[in-house]
Formats: structure tokens, C-alpha cells, sequence
């Protein structure tokens, strides 16, 4: 029996009609044709896809019969049509064919009609029909058409964060190698140039991260009240807006500026805030309240002769309207009462947010601004909320176990100011962490009490101890023979980070090494 010829296809450049095979005019993709007399079965001749058949010897399968179907039209472009691993252009144009070759057994009038029939619905179902062709035409030229508007946007922006993110350089997008790559792939693809990603496609990047850092903004807990409180004060919002206004003015005018730095007794600047961190909006404002003598000044002295500078008529307007809010004395007595009010929080952010802030420190000063905001309801009430959705017992716990601490300032009236609380809670948070026997449990119930009533080793270690500012680590450590299983849990506790930004100043440590 002669050897069965086989006829190797590269996969062709210009998809579904790239090559002809020895045995049909029309032509196909990658495909092995198994002449006779090898048959797929007793009368037909078969077929192997090529990329199956490579997919499957990637994977180790056995390669006889995967993506093999029967050598006739029909059987491929089926085959073409449901296979992922060709290109999408070359399985749409299969999907026509197919229903072309599948209307060409039907009689002549029944075919035009339903070749007809199908092909438009086919075209009017996809994005990509084309206003004043006919189904057939549109369908057809997919390969060549552009992407529908929103796809292209979205690839655009992909385009843009690959940029950024593999810190390449804007005129790759003008290489021809470069483009090459992507249209060999996708030859539907509309690339942009170096123009277009750094002009309206780096804009309306830029304004959708905006949007997306506002809402973070509004929504999340980051810097504790500051947002709550200018929230629920129309008042102070509006005030504030009139002070950052009044900032981003002087510091863009550089002549006006420097009026205020004579009458000023040293040489200053004019913080501006940043929009994710809202204790710097605390820290302008106090810088600001430091140019108020200086401001009023020289908008009393010198208002006319900076208005006259500027040359524009609705610039000068908006001028007059940003330092005429500076000139009256409530406008300043505001500023003072919202540093007053924001002051407790900004101080708060500070500790809380620094690399070595502890569990313990977040109760302390969520106690501070409780006493602070004791005779503010909605501020109260907010701080009270949340609270509410807060691990309240793990805070507790931390607190208790600073030695300089244990229950100072916790009401005797609460139920967690017993030890019989505190080792409940130690116990449940040491089996959580590292897992326990009924044993440990006992000693750790035992330790506990002993910390508590300050006996034993702790009688003379604790006194030892009472800064609160010192880190109880290193008295736990110390007492890891006395307390082991108290020691391991309390060093697990303080080491908790109760914050981001350590990690994120990490990051960015990292990126300058």
C-alpha cells in the first residue's frame, strides 16, 4: 500500500484566503491534507489543523485525531468557524462561507433568499455593519474595517498604560516595526500615533483617573473626619474653596507675590494641599492664616495696581472676586475656627499614618477625638459609626497589653475591664493567629491574670515600663520566658500595621533604588 501524501500548509499572511491546497480552488488556512488513501472513515478523506494539532503537542496529548475533521469545504470552514486558535477574522469570514456553501445545495431561488436572509441578520447583529453596504459587502470587509468606537477607546487607553507602566518612550508609537506588531496581529487595529497618546488619549486618561481619585476621595475613610466635617459644613466648604482659590492666585502671580513677601518679616511660600491627603488641607490653611497681615496690606494698599496688570477682562474679573473674599475679617475669623475644629484631626493622621503607628495608638487617639467632639453631634455620631464596624476587640486587647496602659482610661463599667474579658479575648485571638492546645489555653489564661494584677515577674518589670511613647515590644520580649504564649501574642499584635502608607513609602523606596 503506497504511503499517504501529505500536503504541509504554513498558515498564510492574509488569513482564511491565504493558500490553495492541491485538491480545491478555494483556499484555506493551516491545514495537513490526507490524501487516499488514508480515510478519516470508511469513505471520507481527512483533515488535520495544523494549530490544534501544535496546540495539542504543546499540551502532550496524543495528536492522531485532534483537529481532524473531513477534507471537504464544509468540515473546515465549520471546524475554522469554532476554533479560538485561529485569528477572528478568519472565523467570521468562515462563518459566511460556510452558510454560502451550505445554501449551495438548496435550489436556486430557495439560496438567494436565505443566503440573503442569513447574511444580514449575521451583519445587522454585529457592531461592525457599515451604513450603505449590503450584508454580504459588510461582512466581508471586517477584516479591513476599524474597531466599533468603543473598543478602539479602550484599546487606546491599554496602549497608553503599557506606555507608562514600561516606562517606553512616546515615539515608539511612531515606529513602524513597532506598529507592524500589532497590526500583523490585528490588522483591524487603528494605532495611534505618538501625537494622539500624548495628546487626547493622555487628556482623557487624566481625566478619567481624576474622576476615579474624586470618588475614592468621597467615599473612603483615608485621613479619618476631614471630609465628614467639610460634608456636613456647607459653610467651611465653602470657605475653604475661597482659601485654595485665593492660594493658587498669588502663587501664579508672581509680581503680586512679591509684595506680599515685603511686607512679610521673613521669606515664605503658600502651601498648596494635595486632593487624596486631607491634612494638608490643614497645613495650608495655617500657612495662609500666616500671610493674613500681609494680605490685607497689600490688598489695601495695592488692589487697583494688580487688577490694572492684568490685561484680560474676565481674568481681571475672576482676580477681583478671589481677593475680594481676603479683604473682609470673617473670612479670616472662619479659616481660624476651621483650623480649631480640623487641628485634633490633622494630628491624629499624623501619628496614625507614620510607619510605626500600633493598634493601641489608633484606640488612644480615637479616644482623643471623642473627648474633642463631645458637644458636636454629627461628628460624635460619626465617630461612634465607625467605630462600630471596627475589630473593637482586637484594639482593646492591644490596649491593655501596653504595659504603660492596661486599663487606664477605660470605664470600669464596660464588661471588657475584667481580666476574665481580657483572657477570653487573648485566648480567641492566640488560637486565630497560631493555633492552640487546651493546654496553652490554661497558660495563657494564667499569664493573663498575672499581667493584670502585676504579679510575680510582672510586679517588678511593669514599673519599669510606663512611657507610652516607648514600643511594648521591647517588654515583651523580655518577658517571652515569664509569658511565652502572652509574649508571642502581644509581639503579633504590635507589629500589625495599621496603615498604607508605610507600605505605599516602601513602593516608592523600592522604585529609586
Amino acid at each position: 500500500m503506497a504511503e499517504p501524501e501529505v500536503i504541509e500548509l504554513d498558515a498564510p499572511s492574509d488569513g482564511l484566503h491565504g493558500l490553495q491546497s492541491r485538491r480545491k480552488s478555494r483556499m484555506y488556512a493551516a491545514w495537513n491534507f490526507e490524501v487516499a488513501p488514508v480515510k478519516r472513515d470508511k469513505t471520507h478523506n481527512g483533515a488535520q489543523c495544523l494549530p490544534c494539532k501544535h496546540e495539542a503537542e504543546l499540551k502532550g496529548i496524543e495528536v492522531k485525531d485532534e483537529g481532524t475533521c473531513l477534507a471537504d469545504l464544509q468540515s473546515i470552514l465549520t471546524h475554522v468557524k469554532g476554533c479560538t486558535l485561529h485569528a477572528r477574522a478568519d472565523r467570521q469570514r468562515a462563518e459566511v462561507e460556510l452558510i454560502i456553501e451550505r445554501n449551495k445545495r438548496k435550489p436556486a431561488n430557495k439560496r438567494k433568499l436565505a443566503t440573503a436572509q442569513q447574511t444580514d441578520s449575521l451583519v445587522s447583529s454585529s457592531t461592525y455593519r457599515d451604513a450603505g453596504q449590503s450584508g454580504m459587502q459588510a461582512f466581508m470587509a471586517l477584516a479591513d474595517k476599524p474597531l466599533p468606537q468603543q473598543e478602539q477607546k479602550q484599546f487606546e487607553q491599554r496602549c497608553l498604560r503599557a506606555t507608562v507602566s514600561a516606562n517606553l518612550p512616546l515615539s515608539c508609537w511612531d515606529d513602524d516595526e513597532f506598529r507592524g506588531s500589532y497590526t500583523d496581529v490585528r490588522p483591524e487595529l487603528v494605532i495611534p500615533t505618538r501625537r494622539t497618546i500624548s495628546g487626547r488619549i493622555l487628556d482623557e486618561g487624566y481625566q478619567a483617573a481624576k474622576e476615579q481619585v474624586l470618588r475614592t476621595v468621597k467615599t473612603s475613610d483615608v485621613n479619618l473626619l476631614v471630609g465628614n466635617y467639610l460634608k456636613d459644613h456647607p459653610g467651611a466648604s465653602v470657605v475653604m474653596k475661597q482659601a485654595t482659590d485665593l492660594i493658587h492666585w498669588w502663587k501664579w502671580h508672581l509680581v503680586p507675590f512679591s509684595y506680599l513677601q515685603l511686607e512679610m518679616d521673613k521669606p515664605m511660600a503658600l502651601l498648596t494641599g494635595c486632593l487624596t491627603r486631607w491634612g494638608s488641607q490643614v497645613a495650608t490653611i495655617i500657612r495662609l492664616l500666616q500671610f493674613r497681615q500681609a494680605m490685607q496690606v497689600v490688598l489695601l494698599r495695592r488692589k487697583d495696581e494688580i487688577l490694572d496688570m492684568i490685561k484680560d477682562r474676565k481674568s481681571r474679573d475672576s482676580a477681583n472676586t478671589v481677593l475680594s473674599a481676603a479683604q473682609p475679617d470673617h473670612f479670616w475669623t472662619e479659616l481660624i475656627h476651621m483650623v480649631q475644629t480640623l487641628l485634633p484631626l490633622r494630628i491624629a493622621v499624623r501619628v496614625l499614618e507614620s510607619v510605626t503607628a500600633r493598634l493601641d495608638q489608633v484606640l488612644e487617639q480615637y479616644g482623643h477625638l471623642l473627648n474633642h467632639f463631645s458637644g458636636t453631634d454629627h461628628m460624635f455620631v460619626s465617630l461612634e459609626n465607625r467605630w462600630a464596624k471596627m475589630e473593637q476587640k482586637l484594639f482593646l486587647l492591644a490596649y491593655v497589653l501596653h504595659p504603660a496602659r492596661q486599663f487606664s482610661f477605660i470605664s470600669s463599667t464596660l464588661s471588657f475591664a475584667y481580666s476574665s474579658s481580657v483572657a477570653m479575648y487573648a485566648t480567641e485571638y492566640y488560637d486565630r493567629f497560631f493555633g492552640s492546645t487546651a493546654d496553652e489555653k490554661r497558660q495563657l489564661y494564667k499569664q493573663v491574670a498575672s499581667y493584670l494584677d502585676k504579679e510575680g515577674a510582672f510586679r517588678t518589670s511593669i514599673p519599669n515600663y510606663q512611657d507610652p511613647k516607648e514600643h511594648p515590644g521591647v517588654f515583651w520580649s523580655l518577658m517571652r520566658q515569664v509569658a511565652p504564649q502572652l509574649s508571642r501574642l502581644a509581639k503579633h499584635l504590635f507589629q500589625v500595621a495599621v496603615n498604607s502608607a508605610s507600605i505605599e513609602r516602601l513602593f516608592s523606596a523600592f522604585g529609586n533604588i
